[in-house]
């Protein structure tokens, strides 16, 4: 598997994100690595208006930041893009070289199916491995 000093966690601020984030931690910490936090804000046809709680997905990430800082990881970096959630994870971990994804089974979607579809779009393009967590 060699080396995974480098770990993305992609999250959606979700219940499954959380315990991705756990995960990665615990990772990153273990194997001494570095932490790319990678939020993709997702353009849908609801006005954040409309939406019952609208979610502060960039806060999110300087939480986890900051819980990932204090846990003793040293190097830490928040990216936040919009687009096509799976894409935008895919050209990150490329573009970031990242040697693992973590990511969380079930997001903020309300399927019914065990995994969701960014999770499911991700592990069939990933050319790194992928941890999912649920």
């Amino acid at each position: 598997m060699g080396d995974m000093k480098h770990i993305l966690l992609a999250t959606d601020g979700s219940t499954g994100a959380r315990h991705a984030f756990h995960s990665a931690v615990a990772l990153a910490v273990a194997l001494k690595g570095r932490l790319t936090l990678l939020t993709v804000v997702e353009h849908s046809a609801i006005s954040q208006e409309e939406q019952s709680e609208p979610h502060d997905l960039a806060g999110d990430c300087e939480e986890f930041r900051r819980q990932a800082l204090e846990a003793g990881i040293r190097q830490v970096k928040v990216v936040v893009e919009s687009g096509l959630a799976y894409s935008r994870i895919l050209n990150a971990a490329s573009r970031e070289c990242a040697d693992l994804i973590v990511i969380g089974a079930r997001g903020l979607g309300g399927h019914d199916s065990p995994l969701g579809d960014t999770v499911t779009q991700v592990a069939k393009f990933a050319t790194c491995p992928i941890l999912i967590v649920r």
